[in-house]
């Protein structure tokens, strides 16, 4: 069973921050990295549904909610420090390892401020996915199948990019930005932080999408879009203010 991982020793120990569907899908591009090179094992979800505590999701269990991570990352530290005498402040390998599963960029930007300090935080790419060595990437990141990161793409912190999308040369992907199934961002446009991208968008080269902006499924983006908007349609247009 794809839950029941090998070699744990060897292994980096990672949780998955958020028990939802993405969290499935997350789990499973880890099988997939683990496939080629043992590289996580999957300790199991972080969910703050509390009712959820101790279910079992394809073999994998809801542990607690952050407060309880935060938790294991302080008993993690104060083990190290007895025993290795470590400064946490300077080797942030004391640290668990863990991954945001959530597509909502607020809800991911909550999340990753909360745990922020007690978590490393794990690059997720696909083995599938085509990267240029001249990409570059921050923290927490997620690459799901068949996508493409043209040269000089940059994703930024916790940002995902889904199934079968492409980010062009010259693209920034903001900090917590979700770009969903089958969407194509061409050169040199750019998502602020928080943008969503719903599956099977087009995003024109040089187009600017603002900060916390929606843009709907099927949407071909031909103009810059502002902070702060939903927006859809072909041409998209802004039709209200994202809440």
């Amino acid at each position: 069973m794809p839950g029941k991982q090998r070699n744990k020793k060897t292994m980096k120990e990672i949780y998955i921050i958020g028990a939802g569907d993405f969290g499935k899908e997350i789990a499973d591009t880890i099988h997939a990295i683990n496939r080629v090179k043992q590289t996580f094992h999957i300790v199991g979800y972080i969910d703050d549904d509390n009712s959820r505590k101790g279910e079992t999701i394809n073999d994998l269990e809801i542990i607690g909610d952050t407060d309880e991570f935060i938790r294991i990352s302080r008993r993690r530290a104060e083990g190290f420090a007895k025993t290795e005498k470590s400064d946490i402040s300077k080797d942030r390998t004391i640290l668990p390892s863990a991954v945001i599963s959530v597509a909502d960029p607020i809800v991911k930007s909550r999340l990753a401020r909360k745990l922020d300090g007690h978590a490393v935080w794990e690059n997720i790419i696909h083995p599938t996915a085509s990267i240029s060595p001249y990409a570059t990437f921050g923290q927490g990141i997620v690459i799901q199948s068949f996508v493409y990161a043209a040269p000089n793409a940059m994703i930024e912190n916790h940002a995902h990019v889904n199934v079968l999308s492409s980010v062009g040369h010259d693209v920034r992907v903001g900090e917590f930005s979700s770009v969903m199934v089958q969407s194509a961002l061409s050169g040199f446009s750019t998502l602020g932080q928080c943008a969503y991208i719903a599956t099977g968008v087009t995003i024109l080269p040089g187009i600017h999408i603002g900060s916390n902006t929606h843009v709907g499924a099927g949407s071909v983006v031909t103009k810059d879009l502002p902070d702060d908007v939903v927006a859809y349609g072909s041409p998209c247009k802004a039709i209200r203010r994202n809440r």
